[in-house]
């Protein structure tokens, strides 16, 4: 068997999506131990592919300002031609030109286009107005990161999806040894208790309105000794809040991209995770946080509560909600931790789909 993925969310500094695409490379290798695996992009991985039997497949892309879905459309379907595969695995949801005989699989996070088209950039937004509903309809497979995904999905292709594979937790993410979280606190200056929230820095995510929440405790004299740490790369958008960030403001410290190493122990140590964002496909910081055995605070949208399993603390997008409901984490014991082979049905199943009628 040759199987061809759009490996683009290999490449930088992995993303949620990017981590998730990489469960998916290695559940592949597993359970294809004989087959030959092709990896798309304009860009080289930052990640060591699963094996050996993996082939890099690039084609430089100079437009881009036009993103890399102009290069999937536009250059990648010479290549895919070329390498006479039996299956292609759109990561990004989105798929190329392919060649009649050719299954494909469309792998779908959410409809942040349809949804909450302001948060994307003009690129993406274009790109999925143009072709998300067509190329979803044309898949000969469709694989949806959570129920919510695939319900609206769903709504909005007339296509329903075949599989709901969660994404999986690290084997790193768990209970944290006390000395980890000692060196990542050292690491970080982290010196009291704090707050997390890690998120790409975009609008979508709602970090203003969790800095508002935070502040608004502040002055009413509660959470005096805490810090909220704000962790992940930097997103587009939020240019404004960003000075504000960098010239500081009391009690907040942005950290920026962390480690994947530090992201346990650093939600281990947080006293609570807060995740407000708008709207999401699935949340996996959510499901890692609850790995780590750390309270949650999260937005009460389908996609989120799927995420949290009943876990977490659920408030509306507002700061005064926010505000209420890390209050109120903070009066609950830790959760049990998530299992992190919580999705282990769900990708035998997904390895499935490529030796099925």
């Amino acid at each position: 068997m040759r199987i061809g993925i759009d490996a683009r969310p290999l490449a930088g500094q992995l993303s949620g999506i990017g981590r998730y695409v990489l469960e998916l490379c290695h559940t592949l290798d597993a359970a294809f131990p004989d087959a030959e695996f092709f990896a798309y992009s304009p860009y080289s991985p930052s990640v060591a592919l699963p094996s050996q039997r993996w082939i890099e497949r690039q084609h430089e892309w100079q437009l881009t300002h036009l993103g890399g879905y102009f290069w999937l459309k536009y250059l990648a379907p010479s290549l895919i031609a070329h390498d006479r595969l039996d299956w292609f695995v759109g990561t990004r949801t989105l798929l190329p030109s392919l060649p009649e005989n050719l299954r494909s699989i469309s792998v779908a996070y959410d409809l942040n286009h349809v949804i909450v088209p302001r948060t994307m950039t003009p690129a993406n937004r274009l790109a999925h107005t143009l072709f998300l509903r067509h190329d979803v309809r044309r898949a000969t497979r469709v694989v949806a990161i959570s129920a919510g995904t695939a319900s609206r999905l769903a709504r909005y292709t007339g296509r329903r999806a075949d599989l709901v594979v969660h994404p999986g937790i690290a084997p790193h993410f768990g209970v944290q040894h006390p000395n980890e979280i000692d060196r990542v606190r050292a690491k970080h200056g982290l010196n009291g208790p704090y707050l997390l929230s890690v998120a790409t820095f975009e609008p979508r995510k709602n970090i203003g309105a969790l800095i508002d929440a935070f502040l608004a405790l502040k002055a009413a004299g509660r959470l005096r000794d805490h810090t909220l740490v704000l962790a992940g790369a930097g997103g587009w958008g939020q240019s404004g809040l960003a000075r504000q960030l960098e010239q500081g403001i009391p009690g907040i410290r942005r950290l920026g991209f962390v480690d994947d190493a530090d992201l346990p122990p650093l939600y281990a140590g947080a006293d609570a995770f807060v995740f407000p964002s708008i709207y999401e496909g699935y949340g996996m910081p959510v499901a890692e946080a609850l790995a780590c055995g750390t309270r949650v605070v999260a937005t009460n949208i389908p996609e989120l509560r799927e995420a949290a399993h009943g876990r977490a603390v659920l408030v509306d997008p507002d700061a005064a909600s926010i505000a209420s409901g890390i209050e109120q984490s903070l009066l609950q014991q830790r959760p049990d931790p998530l299992p992190r082979d919580y999705n282990a049905e769900s990708k035998r199943a997904f390895a499935a789909l490529f030796t099925a009628d």
